[in-house]
């Protein structure tokens, strides 16, 4: 997993590990579908040979429903780490029971599931983190709330799914707020002319779109010209 310090690069290393921890359980196929390029094009990307362009970014980021998914996140690993799918949040749940609770005998199953109140034997319990068997919902939602665990993320509704749900990026029908709308037309403009750029004006909207969206974050404006300048970068 990405530590989260690595710091960006004209190569974007690791983009192709949180690439890979985006599309989670999704085929590659049906994951390079979604974001509207060839299977083989996202192959190259996960492997790191080749740049994907500010329009494949932002496309990430708008289709995706977590807020930790950001341009700074995809790029060069900076900030929270967003919800892993569930493959990897099944690991990391079974490797909790094993590794930090050490229940790694019938013992130590039985005093676990006596003090948590699960009815299951140990002999299931077992089996379950070593990945030899199931446990139905209910009692997955207990043993998760036992031992705090975000149940939602190794639901059974989770399987298969990647991170990028949504076909395509709107506002939700929300208002949009004509001030930050300008902030960020002036961000996007300042940097663009402080770098010399020029680009095709669906590219700029594309990218004024993305710097809106963090505008209406509560982040604070020094974060949103970082990201900014990252873009830039790439678009260089």
């Amino acid at each position: 997993m990405e530590d989260g310090a690595k710091r960006a690069s004209r190569t974007l290393t690791g983009f192709g590990e949180r690439l890979k921890y985006l599309r989670g359980d999704e085929s590659l196929p049906a994951f390079a579908a979604k974001l509207g390029v060839h299977k083989n094009t996202l192959a190259r990307y996960e492997k790191e040979e080749g740049i994907p362009d500010i329009d494949f970014i932002s496309k990430i980021v708008r289709m995706s429903g977590d807020e930790d998914v950001t341009v700074s996140w995809i790029i060069d690993g900076e900030g929270p780490r967003p919800a892993p799918s569930y493959t990897v949040a099944l690991e990391e749940l079974r490797e909790r029971l094993k590794e930090d609770l050490q229940i790694n005998s019938k013992e130590r199953a039985q005093h676990f599931l006596t003090v948590s109140h699960i009815d299951i034997s140990p002999e299931k319990l077992l089996a379950y983190i070593a990945g030899e068997d199931t446990i139905d919902e209910q009692t997955l939602e207990t043993l998760c709330n036992r031992v705090f665990f975000r149940y939602e993320l190794v639901s059974e509704k989770r399987k298969g799914a990647s991170r990028i749900e949504n076909p395509e990026w709107n506002c939700g029908g929300e208002q949009v707020d004509a001030g930050l709308l300008a902030e960020s037309i002036r961000e996007v403009e300042t940097s663009l002319e402080a770098h010399s750029l020029i680009i095709p004006i669906d590219k700029k909207a594309d990218l004024i779109a993305l710097v809106y969206e963090e505008a209406v974050k509560p982040a604070s404006r020094d974060v949103r010209i970082e990201m900014i300048r990252k873009i830039v970068q790439l678009l260089k």
